[in-house]
């Protein structure tokens, strides 16, 4: 479904609010503040019933000069946010009017760009604290193909952020801290299609059952407080 698509349907059944929309973002798309407000004249004669309002018309609602409205209007065409249609009615009358849609697919691409920014600036972030993380762990700077290993885990592999993490925790708590007992941590949960954390310490804890005394083995969740250890690398060993 293309965005124009969506936006119509979503305009029919009255599940967006434009004018909000075009507060929110006008400036994102380089809209000057008369541009946005001719805009919202146009929704407003639109909703009327109107859909080609002269510049005079415009004019009577504004304190702008009917040159001036022209002006934006061209403007406006010229930045292909608005364009001039022609329809005909069940009479089969041709007739012209005001389309927005090419507003409206800009608006759209400029909220998901939005929203990708987000996304990814929240994704560096997480990466940030996790590199972070390494290094405290490690108790040093680590060199540029150490940042690339790190890198290579979470961009190639797709493994998450959080995940990383919660292989180097269990690498400390083995008292096996290096690269290649990470990454081979990684490649088992992987191999297992273990993918969250719960179902990363719901082995541990499957493991620990089969390998402790019954006495020793802790039936209840484990917690962050908890030091799980199960050796990842055993059926290798």
């Amino acid at each position: 479904m293309t965005n124009e698509t969506t936006f119509r349907i979503w305009l029919e059944q009255r599940q967006v609010l434009i004018p909000q929309l075009l507060f929110q973002h006008y400036k994102a798309l380089k809209l000057d503040d008369e541009e946005a407000l001719i805009i919202m004249h146009l929704i407003a004669f639109q909703t009327e019933g109107n859909s080609f309002p002269t510049p005079q018309e415009l004019t009577l609602r504004s304190t702008l000069s009917t040159n001036h409205i022209s002006t934006l209007l061209q403007r406006l065409m010229q930045k292909g946010m608005l364009e001039i249609v022609q329809t005909k009615d069940d009479s089969g009358i041709l007739y012209e009017s005001f389309s927005l849609y090419p507003l409206w697919e800009r608006l759209t691409s400029q909220m998901q760009l939005e929203t990708f920014n987000i996304v990814e600036q929240a994704q560096q972030n997480e990466a940030g604290l996790l590199f972070q993380a390494f290094e405290d762990e490690f108790g040093r700077t680590f060199s540029p193909l150490e940042i690339e290993k790190i890198t290579k885990w979470l961009q190639e592999d797709q493994f998450s952020p959080e995940l990383v993490k919660e292989a180097l925790r269990e690498a400390v708590l083995a008292s096996k801290l290096s690269f290649n007992y990470i990454d081979a941590i990684l490649r088992n949960w992987s191999s297992k299609k273990l993918t969250s954390i719960q179902g990363v310490r719901q082995e541990a804890a499957q493991f620990r059952q089969h390998t402790m005394p019954p006495a020793e083995v802790e039936l209840k969740p484990l917690t962050d407080d908890e030091e799980p250890f199960y050796n990842w690398l055993e059926e290798r060993e």
